[in-house]
């Protein structure tokens, strides 16, 4: 667990179901944040995670759809709190585990041993995994009314680098993965004692970006012909080295 000034828990401990507060004397209730995205109110959480939120081993603040559990707003800003936070937790629980598993091995770097051949991640004994594409990195930028995106490139899968160019383009028609809306996250993950290439990125920060559009033609090419674009639309500013990407519900 990153230490609490690195944006990690706070060392109060709050049930899943019960908003992060504390009483102080005289019955007032006063917010008590878990982690850096635990907002009071949900126009003050980031839908996408922090790394302090990723990080943090309290539960989440998990309302119950019941209007006689506790709750610290009413009416109407309870129910749509309610909903926000729950349809946000389907949406990322799934890549929040696999991230604390790698982090329990050590980083994407300590888990390499254990990814097999087509990049798969297994963990929580084999019940759970993610893809796990290592040495990423930012090949251009580009910027347009929609927002700013950026092309990326990293090393093929072993299984998938021993394939002819034909049935490349084959496995990359046919997978999931890297599909436009897939949530990616970028961790930086370098050898003990590297800097980052970047100032705002140490070793275990993440940046969760979405994948806007994917070249399949691009894809087959090999690394040191060509680049690999896939351009996520939001500017990232770190030089990570692994990418761990979701989609459709599970880490692929």
């Amino acid at each position: 667990m990153p230490p609490d000034d690195a944006g990690g828990c706070s060392g109060r401990v709050a049930p899943s179901d019960t908003p992060g507060c504390s009483v102080r004397l005289g019955g007032q209730r006063e917010w008590t944040a878990r982690h850096d995205n635990d907002g009071e109110r949900i126009t003050g959480v980031s839908i996408p995670p922090t790394t302090g939120e990723v990080f943090c081993l309290q539960p989440p603040f998990l309302p119950r759809n019941d209007p006689n559990s506790e709750h610290h707003l009413q009416g109407a800003e309870r129910h749509i709190d309610t909903h926000f936070r729950l349809l946000r937790e389907d949406a990322l629980r799934s890549c929040r585990q696999a991230l604390l598993a790698l982090m329990h091995f050590g980083g994407a770097a300590g888990a390499r041993a254990r990814f097999t051949r087509d990049g798969r991640f297994f963990y929580d004994g084999g019940k759970s995994s993610c893809f796990v594409l290592t040495n990423a990195a930012f090949t251009g930028i580009e910027g347009s009314r929609s927002g700013v995106s950026v092309g990326m490139e990293f090393d093929e899968p072993p299984k998938v680098a021993e394939k002819s160019r034909k049935n490349k383009k084959k496995y990359w028609e046919g997978s999931r993965r890297l599909r436009e809306g897939s949530l990616l996250c970028l961790w930086w993950d370098g050898p003990a004692g590297e800097p980052s290439p970047s100032t705002v990125a140490t070793p275990g920060d993440l940046i969760f970006v979405q994948v806007v559009s994917r070249d399949e033609r691009k894809l087959v090419v090999p690394r040191d012909e060509g680049d690999l674009v896939v351009p996520p639309k939001q500017k990232a500013r770190a030089h990570p080295r692994q990418v761990v990407s979701r989609d459709e519900g599970d880490l692929v």
